[in-house]
């Protein structure tokens, strides 16, 4: 994997979701100051089915490391906010801050967490990912933007990311494994980082009942932004006020 840098200040390191790559943060780049921060971003390292979770989160940091970097911050979308806890975990003298953008500790309901997919939907979508990749990719970006006003535009760009890359099934059940087994919650309890929410209230993967049960019972949650009408992908359908948020966070 090849880590992409843009502009020359304080280092934040953006983390993508699942099936998708490095360039749909480019937009929202555009929207912030080069001079005030470093823009770093990756496509997630290709795995194999049966790979384990810290082989990938290793081939990660190991990149990082090459910046030697004293101390950075990161941005994860969705699955990536899981993968910003495991690089966090990794460094915890430099990581002061974790913006979390419509991501959660547990992706999938148990007997303990009911603010996430239902387990039945979850496993049904895994299994058509296997018979109809390009159907199930489309339904899932459509998922990411259902309630989204401006869900045309939108859809088109994730689909223009999606096909400018080879697909990968075994790395793509990789990670989707992983999204239902995860969890992080008590961990996060215990993180000594600042934790930033942004989130969208018509988000159908990751419900703002999550993010509300964050803010009230995880202690480093400083700020949170839960943007209204905005639903998977808020810095892409709301990216002025994204882009305002993380200003706020670094004034």
């Amino acid at each position: 994997m090849l880590i992409e840098s843009l502009g020359a200040g304080h280092p934040i390191i953006f983390i993508h979701g699942w099936a998708m790559n490095k360039d749909v943060f480019k937009p929202f780049f555009e929207k912030l100051d080069k001079n005030k921060y470093q823009l770093l971003f990756f496509d997630l390292p290709e795995m194999d089915e049966n790979d384990a979770w810290e082989k990938c989160i290793d081939q990660i940091n190991d990149e990082i490391q090459n910046y030697n970097f004293d101390s950075f911050d990161l941005f994860g979308w969705s699955l990536g906010g899981q993968v910003a806890i495991e690089i966090y975990r990794l460094n915890r003298e430099k990581v002061k801050k974790i913006i979390l953008a419509s991501s959660t500790p547990i992706f999938v309901n148990n007997d303990l967490w009911k603010f996430g997919l239902n387990e039945v939907v979850f496993e049904n979508f895994a299994k058509s990912i296997m018979s109809d990749q390009k159907k199930t990719l489309t339904n899932f970006f459509n998922l990411q933007l259902l309630g989204q006003e401006s869900k045309k535009a939108i859809l088109n760009y994730l689909t223009k990311c999606v096909a400018s890359k080879d697909i990968n099934i075994n790395s793509l059940k990789f990670y989707l494994s992983h999204m239902k087994n995860n969890n992080f919650l008590t961990f996060m309890g215990n993180m000594n980082c600042d934790i930033y929410l942004i989130a969208g209230d018509q988000d159908k993967i990751v419900p703002i009942e999550s993010q509300t049960f964050m803010q009230k019972n995880i202690r480093n949650v400083k700020k949170t932004i839960f943007i209204n009408k905005a639903s998977h992908v808020p810095f892409l359908s709301h990216p002025d006020e994204c882009a305002t948020y993380l200003d706020d966070i670094y004034s």
